[in-house]
Formats: C-alpha cells, sequence, structure tokens
C-alpha cells in the first residue's frame, strides 16, 4: 500500500518542508500529514481554478 502526500519548501527557511495535513493547515512536522490513495487524489487537492488557492507554491506530491 502506497501512501500519497504533498510538501512544500518552507518559506521562511529553506533546509525545512512543510506537510499538507488538510483543511488548508501545513506543518513542519510530517507526523500529522494528510495521506492520500493515490496521486490523482493528491493531485485534486492542489487545484487551483480560480487563484485564491495561492499556498500550493512549490508543492509536490510524493509517495512513501
Amino acid at each position: 500500500h502506497m501512501a500519497f502526500y504533498i510538501k512544500k519548501p518552507h518559506i521562511l527557511d529553506s533546509n525545512k518542508d512543510m506537510y499538507y495535513e488538510g483543511n488548508r493547515q501545513w506543518s513542519d512536522d510530517p507526523t500529522n500529514k494528510k495521506d492520500y490513495a493515490d496521486a490523482d487524489a493528491a493531485n485534486a487537492e492542489m487545484v487551483n481554478p480560480d487563484g485564491k488557492n495561492g499556498g500550493w507554491t512549490g508543492a509536490q506530491v510524493l509517495s512513501e
């Protein structure tokens, strides 16, 4: 079972990564990161049709 998750670089500290926890929340602690069943589900979370969902800059979908 592969889990997918979303991470992005920390804006203020490039040595840190931020992990998406769901509900527009990010944390530098991977413990509570949101897991997705597949890459499509994770990518769907990052859809930004109206340009207002700007928190995804630099985010990428990874698997573990």
